[in-house]
């Protein structure tokens, strides 16, 4: 069984995000009668609904408000990405399934294929979504994409930790932080100069990077690789939002 943590610890009031949802707290921008990371918790809720995982944290800004009540604990966030998720994994242990407040679209199904490949054998998992078939923002800047082989990829926001000894790692991890937006930083950190490498060239580098052995699982679902990161994201976050509701609203 699975602990999961979501990353909510941005607590900046110049955040396209926050500013957009007139909250210093990125988590906290509302969407209907919701909040911004009521999603992904309601996706990990579902999930532990099954048995599939155990418990669930939120790494919280200092004085981020209070969470609508669920079957969560909340823990102070680090000051970067790495060690958020270094306080997460020494409250819980493996196996840890990380992801973020921003990850919005996340379904049970995105998350069991994802934890199905994170149970193949590999220390370290990450997500990975095929860029031609991600949700898309109307009117906004298309997401860079790594090529790996024939094909261009975008971050999930899932990771796994498999492992009971992620030190290495985390200190590969914090190193790559450094230099690179944490949604990107490690595949930055794999990336080649001179050609394209394939799938299996980028988990045979990371685990060199990070002294474990490491997969990328591919999730095709194009809710997968969405993530909120401007104001225009967060709007149409809320349309969806908004059909949905009307939708279920006409089915009743």
């Amino acid at each position: 069984m699975w602990d999961a943590v979501v990353l909510a610890g941005d607590q900046n009031p110049k955040n396209p995000v926050a500013r957009a949802g007139l909250t210093p707290f990125k988590a906290m921008a509302p969407v209907g009668d919701r909040k911004l990371i009521d999603f992904p918790l309601a996706a990990l809720g579902a999930m532990m609904d099954e048995g599939r995982i155990g418990r669930i944290i939120v790494a919280a800004a200092p004085d981020m408000p209070a969470l609508a009540a669920g079957p969560w604990d909340v823990i102070e966030a680090g000051q970067t990405i790495t060690d958020t998720m270094q306080r997460a994994f020494a409250a819980v242990g493996a196996p840890l399934l990380v992801t973020t407040c921003d990850a919005a679209m996340l379904t049970p199904d995105i998350l069991r294929m994802f934890l199905d490949g994170a149970e193949s054998g590999a220390e370290l998992s990450a997500g990975i979504s095929p860029l031609t078939s991600a949700e898309a923002t109307p009117d906004a800047p298309p997401r860079k994409g790594f090529v790996f082989g024939d094909a261009s990829y975008v971050s999930t926001n899932l990771f796994a930790i498999a492992t009971a000894s992620p030190e290495p790692a985390f200190a590969a991890l914090a190193r790559a932080e450094k230099r690179h937006p944490p949604a990107e930083m490690l595949l930055s950190a794999m990336s080649w100069r001179l050609r394209t490498p394939s799938v299996e060239e980028v988990e045979t580098k990371a685990a060199k990077l990070l002294g474990v052995s490491a997969a990328l699982i591919t999730l095709p679902q194009p809710e997968a690789g969405f993530e909120v990161n401007t104001a225009l994201d967060l709007m149409h976050l809320r349309r969806k939002w908004a059909d949905w509701v009307a939708a279920e609203e006409d089915a009743a």
